[in-house]
């Protein structure tokens, strides 16, 4: 069927079919395929809600959807989730906020911002309060918790002592009922759901002790909060048994901690049946990161983490656990495995029942970090949901004769324990110091949804000597990361032999120490290259700053610098160049 008898037949379809799919799509795709296509689809498209995503668009893209279409105001009311991010973007959030009042976007009920910096924080304070629909809020990788754009000790908000009487009632909650961030303070939870008293979803990346202050409240204040999840909580069990009989109503818990005092089972059984009585999905991973070779210490924690397989545990909430024992480490978790990332090294032992299905434990990973001893028969481990898979090396516990590499004869094992069809990024550590040849021309194959790659810029330009693997890596290669601390990566191999085999590449890191390289690489620049990051690394000298800011400037594209002068008299200098 030729490409044009497929537009013909999509044109056939209902706008009740096409409204359906257009669910599915990005607003920039929307308008970008079917605007000019005809008159009906340029309409339709107009008339539906929209879902807005900048996130790693080139500055062009960015730019054009901004200055015609958020123009419109029709089009601006029905955008109903925006997502900008600052990664790989140099302060796309800024450069947004600086065009457009959030607050402006009448039906947002959706808002989600990545590594936001404290240069947004004045617009989002005055911005956050008078969305009125906003309901689903997620601050992603930021250095500044939610406390920073609350109300409450925040006398910058609006930049007024006293707003005006009609927005009073907006400064005093907020309409959000789902809310992801980043960071946050235990001691701020008070603040918290005093200003979002409607939460029903709440998920914060990583509670830590940064405060001495530790004092909390033990009232209800989060009477409709249902589910709760929490990546990393540094406090203490009792701290948390405090903070969690603020939410009687909650029905879902997913937590993770390395802080030991949470490995009490026991403790756990009596919060649960005096404070949580509608709790019924408890997902865990509590971490013990002390293992002495002493018996006694070995014998203990294995009793502390047995007592989670009770009947209380196991039979009257089904909540079945297992324990793992590595080499510096151990925990024990509810199944399935709630993290999304796992290390799987040669001294990773599991502890759990046989009768347990082992294909779906770890359905929830999509990051793997494998070590090379871990590869062969029999493996008790299976991911298959893996997206990201780094291959790593225990050199220095190998003996000499087994000082190798997985070799591309047996990896039909590496088969056995991942599934290499979902696979999109793959980082080869640079401890691996034999041929990869065989190996990563294997994974490539087996791997169609492969787009990134990290790898060591000396190893990557012995690859690129084979025309196979070249093939491989033009196709599907669309990220590659080749940093390398006190490395001159551009002079490892000429830049226009690069260029060709990876001329579908939409993002480089790398570093040079030179000028010159930087402008070679922008001159033979890939055609499809949206952002270039680079680390330049120099002796301390004013002038070679002076010159890379004004050859970025000669070059007349968007970019930041920012740069550390380190110890041994030279300075890094991280260079994000967001391409038109």
């Amino acid at each position: 069927m030729s490409d044009q008898t497929i537009i013909m037949t999509f044109e056939l379809l209902p706008n009740e079919l096409l409204i359906e799919c257009f669910k599915y799509l990005n607003a920039l795709d929307i308008f970008y395929s079917f605007d000019q296509l005809n008159p009906r689809f340029s309409g339709l498209i107009r008339t539906i809600l929209l879902r807005l995503s900048f996130q790693n668009v080139r500055k062009r893209i960015f730019d054009h959807f901004c200055t015609k279409y958020l123009l419109d105001s029709k089009i601006k009311d029905k955008i109903i989730s925006l997502k900008l991010s600052n990664k790989n973007t140099c302060d796309q959030i800024d450069t947004f906020l600086s065009l457009f009042s959030l607050h402006k976007f009448s039906n947002l009920e959706s808002l989600r911002l990545d590594g936001i910096r404290r240069t947004n924080l004045k617009n989002l304070q005055s911005m956050l309060p008078l969305i009125s629909k906003l309901y689903s809020f997620h601050l992603i990788d930021s250095d500044y918790d939610l406390s920073s754009i609350l109300p409450s000790g925040t006398p910058q908000l609006l930049a007024m002592s006293e707003p005006p009487h009609h927005l009073n009632h907006k400064l005093q909650t907020f309409p959000i009922v789902n809310l992801t961030i980043s960071i946050y303070n235990l001691t701020e939870l008070d603040k918290l759901f005093t200003y979002m008293p409607m939460l029903k979803y709440l998920n914060i990346h990583n509670i830590s002790m940064n405060n001495s202050n530790n004092t909390i409240s033990n009232r209800c204040r989060a009477i409709y909060l249902q589910k709760l999840i929490i990546n990393n909580f540094q406090y203490e069990f009792q701290l948390f048994k405090i903070f969690v009989e603020q939410i009687p109503n909650l029905k879902n818990l997913t937590l993770f901690s390395k802080n030991e005092t949470m490995i009490n089972a026991y403790n756990w059984q009596d919060l649960i049946t005096a404070s949580l009585p509608y709790l019924n999905t408890f997902k865990f991973k509590f971490i013990y990161s002390r293992i002495d070779d002493d018996d006694d210490d070995y014998n203990t924690i294995i009793n502390k983490f047995e007592q989670f397989q009770s009947s209380f545990w196991q039979e009257q909430h089904h909540w079945n656990t297992e324990y793992v024992l590595d080499k510096d480490l151990a925990y024990v978790y509810t199944i399935p495995y709630i993290s999304n990332t796992y290390i799987l090294t040669s001294y990773t032992n599991r502890y759990c029942k046989k009768s347990i299905n082992n294909l779906n434990i770890f359905n929830n990973v999509t990051n793997l970090t494998l070590y090379q001893k871990t590869i062969r028969e029999k493996c008790e481990f299976y991911f298959s949901n893996v997206e990201f898979l780094t291959l790593e090396n225990e050199s220095d516990t190998l003996k000499y004769n087994d000082n190798r590499f997985l070799c591309a004869d047996n990896v039909h094992f590496l088969k056995t324990i991942i599934n290499l069809t979902n696979l999109k990024h793959l980082n080869i550590s640079s401890k691996c110091k034999i041929d990869m040849l065989p190996v990563l021309l294997e994974i490539l194959k087996q791997s169609p949804r492969l787009s990134s790659l990290t790898i060591d810029p000396f190893t990557l330009s012995i690859l690129l000597n084979d025309d196979e693997l070249y093939k491989y890596l033009n196709k599907l290669i669309k990220k590659l990361d080749i940093y390398k601390e006190h490395d001159d990566t551009l002079n490892v191999f000429s830049t226009t032999k690069f260029c060709r085999a990876f001329s579908n590449l939409e993002q480089l890191k790398c570093n040079i120490q030179h000028l010159d390289n930087l402008l070679s690489l922008r001159n033979n620049l890939l055609p499809k290259l949206s952002f270039l990051f680079v680390i330049a690394t120099s002796l301390i000298d004013e002038n070679f700053i002076d010159q890379f800011k004004k050859g970025l400037l000669n070059l007349n594209i968007k970019h930041e610098i920012e740069y550390d002068y380190l110890t041994d008299g030279t300075f890094n200098e991280e260079i994000g160049i967001w391409i038109d």
